[in-house]
């Protein structure tokens, strides 16, 4: 009887897109069977004026996540910055990249900026994904220009 409802359950979900909910019908199948896909990622980089190819310190890079919210971070002096994160398997990760000091270093134009990334290692199984990783990225942002 239990190995028709899972059957059931399966079909039905799937039908509605639903695969993964198989605990929905309050069947449990197992441990290998119940959890979220994770990946844990990386992202380095370096903020440059795409005029002139000198850093921008204090541009604010977030990152979203479906799984533990936005992370905000600063670029250093030199323009560097760091994410990390565990997130739902995916090649690439979406980062914003905003002016929040006003003129302070140049006043500049927010850019969403989507990064490719490289697995580095595998997961363990199961869920867990791997971890992965994009290095050197540089982000070009360009200088907010007066409107009158």
């Amino acid at each position: 009887m239990r190995n028709l409802i899972v059957r059931f359950c399966r079909k039905a979900l799937s039908l509605l897109g639903l695969g993964g909910a198989i605990s929905a019908c309050g069947v449990f199948i197992g441990p290998d069977m119940y959890g979220t896909p994770t990946m844990e990622y990386r992202v380095s980089g370096k903020v440059t004026d795409s005029q002139t190819g000198n850093p921008i310190p204090g541009i604010e890079v977030e990152s979203f996540h479906f799984l533990n919210g936005p992370q905000k971070v600063l670029t250093s002096d030199n323009g560097e910055f760091y994410v990390e994160s565990l997130e739902f398997p995916s090649d690439e990760v979406m980062l914003k990249f905003s002016d929040i000091d006003g003129p302070l270093n140049g006043e500049y134009e927010s850019l969403e900026y989507k990064v490719r990334l490289e697995k580095v290692k595998d997961g363990s199984g199961a869920w867990d994904d791997g971890d992965y990783a994009a290095e050197n990225v540089i982000v070009a942002m360009q200088k907010k220009t007066d409107v009158e």
